[in-house]
């Protein structure tokens, strides 16, 4: 499994890989960019994958409907449309990003 963009918190630091060089700490959020060929099955498990092993927040980006979708375990998916800021204030206290400006707009 290879997310990819993934981040952890320095609350989970020091970093822990193996000593074959793979990340072993968890990342509390990981991003998935969906590309044209990734089909809504594969997306879900990729999703179920991340959040089972125990990663907290997964955002599914679509530049074909210019969406973000944050899963997290246990809770209904929310979706972040172009209008919106893309925010996560649990995890990230602060951090806004318009939605739109993740698929090169203003």
């Amino acid at each position: 499994m290879g997310a990819d963009a993934a981040f952890i918190l320095a609350r989970s630091f020091p970093i822990r890989e193996s000593k074959e060089g793979y990340l072993e700490t968890i990342p509390e959020i990981v991003v998935e960019i969906r590309s044209k060929n990734d089909t809504q099955p594969e997306i879900a498990s990729k999703v179920t994958e991340y959040l089972d092993a125990g990663t907290l927040v997964v955002w599914i980006l679509d530049p074909d409907e210019q969406t973000v979708t944050a899963h997290r375990l246990d809770q209904p998916a929310q979706i972040f449309r172009s209008g919106d800021n893309l925010t996560c204030s649990d995890l990230l206290p602060g951090f806004a990003t318009p939605v739109v400006r993740l698929f090169g707009g203003v």
